[in-house]
């Protein structure tokens, strides 16, 4: 089947067996940021932004994209000198994640930023349960979240045009429980 995906503002003709996935069209078509994470779609490595919102790429047929829009990181952002020519530079997500030490291995980065970048497109100002709830979705093992989260709440003060956000300055929610005294119960009388 012949179909037309609009990928990242461009266009592209496939021809293409109706049971391919978006992610296999994706990486077909040269856009390696988005990664295979698992069958389920569980990890959330084949997070793209379609119509602007998060879906796993791995979970929808390409077919199903046609007639919306598309955006995988690739869109966001390039490293501003590449030896052969010069580019915008890097989107203030990418460049947060950099500066936090959010990337580690890299596998879920992508993912990551597209999460935290829908987000940010409808709540500038988001809290760190915000941000921790939009990028639930993606699983990562190698940052324990606090960097990435970080680096998103980084990100939203450049895009507000915020003085930088001093990290040391935020009382963190580290998900720690609330420790309550135990209760000593007296041994029992026999």
């Amino acid at each position: 089947m012949n179909i037309t995906l609009h990928i990242n503002g461009i266009d592209y003709n496939i021809d293409t067996a109706p049971s391919t996935t978006l992610l296999s069209a994706l990486r077909g078509l040269g856009f390696h940021g988005v990664k295979f994470g698992d069958e389920g779609g569980l990890s959330g490595s084949d997070t793209i932004l379609l119509d602007g919102k998060p879906v796993n790429a791995g979970s929808l047929l390409a077919a199903q994209a046609e007639g919306h829009k598309i955006a995988t990181i690739e869109a966001l952002g390039e490293h501003p000198e590449q030896g052969w020519k010069l580019t915008d530079g890097l989107h203030p997500l990418q460049k947060a994640f950099v500066e936090s030490g959010a990337i580690q291995c890299g596998y879920c980065t992508p993912a990551q930023i597209l999460a935290a970048k829908s987000l940010l497109e409808k709540n500038p100002n988001p809290s760190e349960a915000e941000v921790r709830e939009a990028i639930s979705g993606v699983l990562c093992r190698c940052t324990g979240y606090l960097k990435p989260v970080q680096a998103v709440l980084k990100a939203a003060a450049e895009l507000r045009g915020d003085a930088p956000l001093e990290l040391g300055s935020i009382q963190w929610d580290f998900g720690t429980p609330k420790m309550t005294p135990l209760k000593m119960t007296p041994p029992l009388q026999t």
